[in-house]
């Protein structure tokens, strides 16, 4: 499953983005790959949705792979350890 996402992922954002997100694994997606090509923007409530999801399908043995982060919001990934393995 291939989900796009909007350019800031913030406070606002966040909450609409998780409930489609989950909502996505509980219907028994395994593999969601989240194109994050328009990101310009995420703040803590938006990592939060990305580390719930990965978990989520971390524990269900599915996939959880995000794409095109921009050098500003990849900066902040590797800030916090979520591109370690």
């Amino acid at each position: 499953m291939i989900v796009t996402i909007d350019d800031h992922l913030d406070t606002a954002a966040a909450p609409a983005f998780e409930t489609k997100l989950l909502g996505l694994i509980d219907a028994g997606e395994r593999k969601v790959l989240i194109d994050c090509t328009p990101l310009e923007y995420v703040n803590s409530a938006g990592l939060k949705v990305f580390l719930l999801a990965a978990k989520k399908l971390e524990s269900s043995g599915g996939q959880f792979i995000l794409c095109a982060l921009a050098p500003s919001v990849l900066m902040i990934f590797e800030m916090i350890g979520f591109t370690a393995s």
